[in-house]
């Protein structure tokens, strides 16, 4: 056989990333690879010509285990079209549309969603089982009964795969076909052909493709999860444009011989066996001729520009589905750079090809790859993700350079280079041409992502208003679980306050019934060691700290609390012995008060003294409720009446709520997430250590922090509308917060020492925060000794020290007194700042965040808005008047539904130190990460065993509830 020399680049793209084979120089079989592609064409058409005249085997009866076949999709997605050629299979029998599956198995999922419809059919003898038997027998019946027998019976009712999971319980030998086609082309096509489909508004692509985008992603996520890869998506562009090429691996799927008819079902319509369409069938161009191209376009230069600019937000799912584009590849080496060679294959998620490229002459080594993304003649702009390029010289050549890209590359982004998977410092840079790709990343990166300003006084941010303007790099999507407060219909609207402290328990009892721990807020929030337990444990325990002086400004004297103290103790003595602590809200003084359905709410800046008693109880003593003292601010006691010392705690917890909302949780975690991300992605090349440690603890902070700007803390959102401290009121807070910010008090073991949290052993918070805290340092430092040898090698990397003068400077505000560092000196000094920031993204949202709704849920507990005054005077409220003083319902339940929507992990919830990045699974940072995850999981254990001795958990410090970043 004769060989050929070539220079040949075999390239092999992966869509949902990219592989890359490199054959440079090399000697090939040229004439046998035209062999063996002409014997696989042979190979292809020996399974053509099937003998399809033998007789039918029909079953003899149809139950759970028939084969059934499922059509589904959004309508107008290809589900006629693809029934239709079904159809003409002779095996096959589909027919037009039932309508009233999809219904059935709607009523079904509301049953089984609803506990009171469950309980009601479980006491009238309907229990799971018999509903599903029926269920069963009515779905066989109609199928069966649909049409002419066949050997696979089919149906196609497009919404019935919202039920997928269901159908497969049901049949598990079914098979689903789920019919995908861009939603703008289908929306465009309902909109157009005025075809009515329920909840879909035909007057506002806006709202077509949101819905759109809902039920496919619902249909989506059932399809990849099917049991045994029973169900098939479909794209319904790929069917039209390679017809035979998918009916064939159709057709595999189904377990059916290959026919020739269903490429021409267009000549079985209306005949006797073949195709049977409807009225509104018929008039569908698309089914009643050839298969097409003409559909595919239709809807471009017709969607209207608003809507068009706000598709990431509006129908995310178009990403997930894959891109139609072509994608043109070229090397750059140590010596030249070959010619672009265009990717010749549909950009479907999870595919790859193989490309070869032939350079004229020997490129070198391979150091980057460009890759250029262009759209179809007549598409728009595309999006692509792609996950990384393989490089080979041959395809047998066991070497492989890895390209790692793992993002999505848009037409406007021109050439995109990518450089090997190598991570380094930039002093170990040692081609020029790296280096020089290295500075055009940080300088592309620093045009795109600019600092702003939310706050003058308070950390800067990313200066970007909408979450469109990140790109699909840095958005991502959080599946969320449903809402879990429903006991709102008539509330919502309602504008007075609480009728009495019945209907606040009817409240709580259908949306806290099955919630243990504000179970028990509810039923000891009155409670005076309850009180204290929730300033270490609850919602914020970043507040609480030892004092052994009092304040000047509280007019507390020894005799006032000394009924409180043991019987041979004094004030100060229980001070000496580290014995008393102190809630101090004076950053809330003076600050304006919100108005709320057009009243008047009211601010306290209180006092709270505490006292730790030998029983192991922290219990307030006393509470001033302003900060100045003097006749119309007195102190209150235990002693007091019952409903001024009740009254005089909730005023105290309002405070709480505020600093938590606005300081401990906003201003703690997400702003200085936000700049950290925004320094990094600055300052730090994709290629540098810290910025691959870092970027999976705060990528998501940017577009979570947007989303709350233009939401939560805008007019109309619920701080405006809903809590005391509103839109004339945050920025004051968020300034004053700012200057007092300590950086011990962001280090959690020098911030548990400074507060005295450590001598009190019922304070959960301080015992799990150090116990992580100690794990991510560890894990911090062992990434950091790969890759710094000494501290030298920390003074002098450039990129580094450009990072933390940065998140000094615009985080910061270049507060010296803050006290965090302007420069790293040492290794230690970055690996205690690294872990700080990571510590505060994970941990410590989680337990300022996650805890959310367990301790807010009961309202006296935590109201978000007071109606009346603080007291002047004592014994001047009753029992009954102490509840005009909470929030009105509207208010109340927006505050709790926002809570809701916080306090709910989400479904595709990452755990702290769990990373699907590429760089985090090969190499010496693998044995790191299993060293960091196995200690959590004894901490999680550790936790567990703890928790199940007590009769209040503190769950919210486990590792296994703690989320890799803040994403809500």
């Amino acid at each position: 056989m004769r060989k050929q020399t070539c220079n040949v680049l075999l390239i092999c793209v992966v869509i949902s990333s990219i592989t890359v084979f490199y054959l440079g120089l090399s000697t090939i079989d040229c004439p046998n690879a035209r062999s063996r592609s002409a014997h696989h064409g042979w190979a292809v058409n020996l399974h053509a010509g099937r003998n399809l005249s033998d007789p039918l085997q029909l079953p003899e009866e149809y139950n759970e285990e028939t084969p059934l076949i499922f059509i589904g999709g959004v309508p107008r997605s290809g589900t006629t079209l693809m029934r239709a050629m079904l159809d003409a299979h002779p095996h096959v029998r589909c027919g037009e549309e039932t309508r009233v599956i999809p219904r059935l198995l709607a009523m079904q999922a509301s049953w089984s969603h609803s506990a009171r419809e469950r309980l009601r059919l479980d006491e009238a003898g309907v229990t799971g089982e018999v509903l599903d038997s029926a269920v069963r027998a009515f779905l066989l019946e109609i199928i069966v009964g649909h049409g002419e027998p066949a050997p696979r019976l089919c149906n196609k009712d497009p919404f019935a795969l919202k039920s997928l999971s269901y159908l497969s319980k049901l049949f598990p030998k079914a098979k689903f076909i789920l019919m995908l086609r861009d939603g703008r082309a289908t929306v465009h096509s309902m909109i157009s052909r005025k075809v009515t489909i329920t909840g879909f508004d035909l007057t506002s692509y806006r709202d077509c493709l949101v819905k759109w985008n809902r039920a496919v992603e619902v249909m989506y996520d059932q399809c990849l999860a099917a049991a045994d890869g029973n169900c098939l998506p479909v794209h319904y562009e790929q069917l039209v444009l390679h017809p035979e090429r998918v009916m064939r691996m159709l057709l595999q799927f189904l377990d059916l011989p290959w026919d020739t008819a269903v490429l021409h079902h267009e000549q079985l319509i209306g005949k006797a066996g073949g195709v049977s369409l409807s009225k509104v069938e018929l008039s569908t161009d698309q089914v009643v001729k050839p298969v097409n191209t003409e559909a595919l376009s239709k809807w471009v230069g017709k969607i209207p520009a608003d809507v068009v600019n706000d598709m990431a937000n509006l129908a995310p799912m178009l990403s997930r589905l894959g891109t139609y584009g072509s994608v043109w590849i070229s090397l750059v080496g140590t010596l030249c750079e070959s010619p672009p060679v265009r990717v010749e294959q549909r950009l479907l998620p999870d595919s790859a090809c193989t490309v070869v490229i032939k350079p004229k002459e020997e490129v070198g080594v391979v150091v980057l790859l460009r890759l250029r993304l262009e759209a179809q003649p007549g598409f728009p702009d595309l999006d692509w993700h792609c996950r990384d390029v393989q490089v080979r010289r041959s395809a047998e050549d066991p070497e492989m350079e890895v390209f790692p890209c793992h993002k999505w590359i848009r037409t406007a982004d021109g050439y995109v280079e990518l450089r090997n998977e190598k991570v380094c410092l930039k002093k170990e840079e040692t081609l020029a041409i790296l280096n020089d790709h290295r500075e055009r990343d940080l300088q592309h990166k620093q045009q795109f992502i600019r600092w702003g300003t939310f706050v003058e006084g308070g950390p800067h941010c990313v200066d970007m208003s909408s979450v469109t303007s990140l790109g699909l790099n840095l958005t991502y999507i959080r599946k969320r679980p449903v809402n879990s407060v429903h006991y709102m219909k008539g509330l919502i609207e309602r504008k007075t306050s609480w009728g009495s402290l019945q209907e606040l328990e009817t409240f709580f009892l259908f949306n806290g019934k099955e919630n243990t721990i504000a179970g028990y807020v509810q039923a000891h929030w009155h409670e005076d060691a309850f009180f204290g337990y929730q300033c270490l444990n609850g919602c914020n325990p970043l507040y609480i700290k030892k004092i052994h002086n009092l304040p000047p400004n509280l007019s507390v004297t020894s005799e006032m609390v000394r009924p409180f103290l043991p019987e041979d103790s004094s004030l100060e003595q229980e001070m000496e012995r580290g014995h008393v602590y102190l809630l101090d809200y004076e950053v809330l003084d003076q600050l304006p008060a919100n108005i709320v359905n057009g009243k008047q709410t009211f601010l306290s800046a209180p006092l709270c003294l505490l006292h730790y008693n030998r029983h192991g109880e922290l219990k307030p003593i006393a509470i001033q409720l302003q900060q100045a003292p003097g006749p119309q601010n007195p102190v209150f006691l235990p002693s007091d009446a019952a409903p001024d010392w009740l009254l005089a705690k909730m005023w105290v917890r309002n405070s709480d709520f505020l600093v938590h909302q606005l300081l401990s949780h906003f201003l703690r975690t997400h702003l200085l997430g936000e700049v950290c991300c925004t320094a990094t992605l600055r300052q730090l090349p994709e290629i540098h250590p810290l910025h691959q440690l870092l970027m999976p603890h705060i990528h998501s902070t940017l577009q979570i922090n947007i989303q709350a700007r233009a939401t939560l803390l805008a007019t109309k959102g619920v701080f405006d509308k809903s809590i005391a401290c509103g839109l004339e009121a945050i920025p004051q807070l968020i300034v004053r917060g700012t200057q007092r910010l300590r950086y011990s008090s962001m280090c959690v073991p020098d911030d548990i020492r400074e507060r005295g949290l450590d001598a009190l052993p019922i304070c959960y918070y301080a015992q799990d925060a150090l116990r992580v805290w100690d794990a991510l340092h560890r894990f911090v430092a062992g990434w950091i000794s790969l890759y710094y040898c000494n501290d030298e090698d920390v003074q002098h990397d450039c990129e580094l020290q450009n990072w933390i003068r940065e998140i000094f400077t615009e985080g910061f505000l270049g507060l010296t007194h803050i006290g965090v560092p302007q420069s790293f000196q040492t290794a230690s000094e970055m690996c205690k700042f690294v872990t700080m920031m990571i510590f505060s993204c994970s941990a410590l949202h989680a337990a300022v965040n996650f805890s959310q709704l367990d301790y807010n849920l009961w309202i006296p507990n935590t109201p978000a808005s007071m109606s009346r005054p603080p007291s002047q005077t004592k014994n001047s409220v009753s029992e009954e008047e102490i509840f005009s003083f909470l929030p009105e319902v509207n208010s109340s339940c927006h505050v709790l539904s926002v809570l809701s929507l916080l306090s709910q992990p989400a479904i595709d919830f990452v755990p702290l130190c769990h990373y699907s990045e590429w760089y985090f699974c090969s190499g010496a940072t693998v044995k790191l990460v299993e060293e960091v995850q196995r200690e959590l999981k004894m901490i999680a254990e550790d936790i567990a065993n703890r928790n199940s001795q007590l009769v209040l958990p503190y769950p919210y410090l486990s590792p296994d509830y703690i989320e890799n970043s803040v994403t809500i």
